[in-house]
């Protein structure tokens, strides 16, 4: 509520304390939040390389947008490691496990921004296959 003004004063600065505490305690979902604020300086410092070791840390414990995230990273050739395999399986992870109706998860599912069709552009089929067996596991 903090870090969008739902029903109470914006205070990002605040809401970023609050998901590191989270963090601290491993709570996965505050690392996504720290990726977002990282990513987009939102009560912090603008930190690619920040936001990329928080949402890893997130979608290694099943957070879906921190695996579409991480993955839109590599899309988006921001992510430090510079390997399309990876990101490619991260997307194809995230659409397979999108399954609610929202409209964010709904544009996951059809690659409305375009992250898999950009990525599968820069990749040989061989990579390509690689990559659909690893969004597997």
């Amino acid at each position: 509520m903090l870090s969008d003004g739902t029903g109470i004063p914006r205070d990002e600065e605040k809401a970023f304390c609050i998901w590191s505490d989270l963090a601290n305690r491993n709570v996965p979902v505050a690392y996504h939040n720290l990726g977002v604020g990282y990513e987009y300086g939102k009560g912090t410092t603008k930190d690619l390389k920040k936001a990329e070791d928080a949402y890893r840390r997130a979608a290694e414990a099943g957070v879906l947008w921190s695996i579409f995230n991480l993955g839109t990273l590599y899309s988006n050739q921001i992510a430090q490691k510079d390997d399309d395999v990876e990101g490619l399986s991260l997307l194809l992870r995230a659409k397979r496990l999108s399954t609610g109706n929202s409209d964010a998860e709904k544009a996951i599912r059809e690659d409305r921004l375009g992250h898999i069709a950009q990525i599968k552009a820069r990749m040989t089929l061989s990579q390509i296959a690689q990559a659909e067996m690893s969004s597997n596991k």
